[in-house]
């Protein structure tokens, strides 16, 4: 209070305009550093959000503790058909596996390479084409058993081998010469790779897939056709593409499958042949690993010893061999495409020509690590796996080469001396 008034009783209007005046000021400096400091506070969390974006494109060190788009263990896992993760007795004495031992993670198949969508699927488009043959009856059931056992769930889709679509659609198949469906040396149809509608498909699956809990997706069949009469094989919509190459082709599925997957935050991996870690071109099959990696977090090669022929890697029977095949085939990959995204293989829990033991199947996941790879998926098509190959759950540890090892893969094996790097508890 202004003392003249205290004083007189009497206020000057002066004194009124004064105090009005102060007033103003006071409250557009308030005002103005309301507006400084938002702008501000907005500023600095631009920044960080973009900085965050750009560490998390950048490739991390395969030895990293904890993988910045996963913030879990690196995934070792297993393949688990349809008609398993349907059944109780069936899946229960696997997901104990999973608990009990090394492993952390199970790849599903909700579309196998016969078509069929092996799920409840919820979409329209599933229901319109009668493409449903549900072996998982409650997917929702399913995952949540996941979630309770702490296992990492991985959506396995085979795309472009998949004879229902065809079958149903026919215009989306890959043609023959002669006019009628093209097919493989197994009477299998397959669908064109250019064709979009092929593309909105199998990425809406992959969607529906996301929306219901699964972390990563895994497509597979993600190839042009490999046998039977390929000069045969007619591609309806290869003109519709600026870029005819099948490499193209495969390289466009995949940007347009993770422009549609990336507002649900899952991991995409992809399955390729083992002999296009090596390869020169695309095998005809429109698989360059090179291509592949930009757009997806993970390559998973199938680098299944009973899948190369005699004399590769200088081998005389490199089924025979599965250190020795197994670390060249990764090496070469490594070296190729091991800076642009991450590796996980496919290993061999089964037996072609050669009986493979635990022994076997330990010596591949050794020769992974031993190419500073720290995930790796267990194939057996019979989900029957060798659990004596398998370490106890204390043994889930990044393991990292003592020393760096030059290997000739005709005669020399690296060290078997491992420094083991202690782990959080992973959370799925």
């Amino acid at each position: 209070m202004n003392f003249e008034i205290g004083i007189s009783g009497y206020e000057s209007p002066f004194n009124k305009v004064g105090i009005r005046g102060i007033l103003y000021k006071v409250l557009i400096r308030i005002l103005l550093w309301i507006v400084i400091s938002a702008g501000t506070i907005g500023f600095f969390f631009h920044l960080m959000k973009a900085t965050n974006f750009y560490l998390s494109s950048v490739p991390q060190s395969p030895n990293s503790k904890i993988y910045p788009d996963t913030a879990v263990f690196p995934v070792r896992g297993l393949h688990i058909t349809s008609f398993v993760a349907g059944s109780s007795s069936l899946l229960t004495p696997l997901v104990e596996l999973v608990k009990k031992t090394e492993l952390n993670a199970m790849v599903i198949d909700l579309k196998e390479a016969d078509g069929k969508i092996a799920y409840d699927s919820r979409l329209r488009i599933v229901e319109n084409l009668g493409t449903k043959r549900a072996g998982i009856g409650n997917l929702d059931k399913l995952l949540a058993i996941l979630k309770e056992n702490n296992i990492f769930p991985i959506a396995r889709i085979c795309v472009f081998k998949d004879p229902l679509l065809a079958e149903v659609r026919p215009h989306l198949a890959v043609k023959d010469k002669n006019g009628s469906i093209w097919r493989d040396k197994k009477g299998l149809s397959w669908v064109d790779p250019y064709s979009k509608q092929v593309w909105e498909y199998n990425t809406a699956i992959a969607q529906e897939a996301a929306q219901r809990g699964f972390k990563e997706i895994q497509f597979d069949y993600i190839r042009f056709p490999s046998d039977g009469v390929i000069r045969n094989c007619v591609y309806t919509y290869k003109n519709s593409h600026g870029d005819s190459a099948p490499v193209m082709a495969i390289k466009n599925f995949l940007k347009y499958a993770a422009t549609r997957l990336r507002p649900y935050g899952v991991i995409i991996s992809v399955d390729v042949f083992g002999l296009t870690c090596s390869a020169i071109g695309d095998m005809n099959i429109g698989q360059i690993i090179e291509e592949i990696a930009p757009e997806v977090d993970y390559i998973c090669p199938m680098v299944y010893p009973s899948h190369y022929y005699d004399g590769m890697y200088n081998l005389k029977n490199p089924e025979s061999a599965p250190y020795q095949t197994v670390y060249a085939s990764l090496k070469d990959a490594q070296m190729r495409v091991g800076k642009i995204c991450r590796i996980r293989p496919w290993l061999q829990d089964f037996s072609l020509r050669v009986k493979y033991r635990a022994e076997d199947v330990r010596e591949q996941i050794r020769a992974t690590y031993d190419n500073d790879i720290q995930e790796w998926l267990l194939w057996n098509p019979a989900c029957r796996y060798t659990a004596v190959a398998l370490k106890p759950k204390t043994e889930r540890s990044i393991l990292a080469k003592a020393t760096s090892i030059e290997t000739n893969v005709q005669t020399e094996i690296p060290s078997e001396k491992k420094h083991k790097v202690d782990l959080p508890e992973e959370k799925f």
